[in-house]
């Protein structure tokens, strides 16, 4: 499948709608998520936003946003089914997210970063921010791997199954650097029919 490219008209739509919205921020604060597909990370900010304890106003660190928005990838959604619109705007909307939090950093915005943070350059992304003087408000959403995927295979939005285990495992070995990293770090139980736990380092 050829390399696809997000259209100007597109980028422009985009980051009207996720940077130029978003406001600068009183103090350098970023609130960042972790945890696997499906674990609800994008529910959790959502309703911590609605609660008034994340910024209204923040830029979100998120591709599947900026995919979700994409008016190239519904229209491929649409012909070629959800797995192969993901495989062909999954790198280029990733590209896109990564482009505007960077725009974002340097224009000093609120910054929540909605993603699973289970690779090794999101730990490096965090220690560079720490470097550049934010505080990290660190927020790690616990699930089991198979309800995680229960979830995912109930999406609209093509997952890989791999992915799952694969980020779990990875996430598994950056938890104690990302407590020893964080000015704060929660973990949420949402495993369904547990009792739902925060724990404030």
């Amino acid at each position: 499948m050829p390399m696809a490219k997000i259209s100007k008209q597109s980028e422009d739509k985009i980051t009207q709608k996720l940077l130029e919205s978003a406001q600068q921020a009183d103090d350098k604060i970023i609130y960042a998520m972790c945890g696997i597909p499906g674990s609800g990370k994008t529910s959790y900010v959502q309703k911590k936003i609605q609660a008034g304890e994340f910024p209204k106003t923040a830029f979100i660190l998120n591709p599947d946003i900026v995919m979700n928005n994409l008016d190239e990838y519904i229209q491929d959604k649409e012909t070629l089914g959800a797995e192969k619109a993901f495989k062909k705007w999954e790198i280029p909307s990733r590209t896109l997210a990564y482009d505007l939090f960077y725009k974002a950093q340097f224009e000093g915005k609120s910054i929540i970063i909605d993603m699973g943070c289970a690779r090794e350059e999101n730990h490096q992304m965090l220690i560079a921010l720490k470097e550049a003087g934010y505080k990290i408000h660190m927020t790690h959403i616990i699930c089991d791997a198979d309800v995680a995927l229960e979830r995912i295979q109930s999406r609209e939005r093509f997952t890989p199954i791999d992915m799952v285990y694969k980020r779990a495992m990875v996430l598994d070995t950056l938890i104690p650097s990302y407590k020893a990293l964080a000015d704060t770090f929660e973990e949420f139980d949402n495993t369904p029919f547990r009792e739902d736990i925060a724990i404030t380092q």
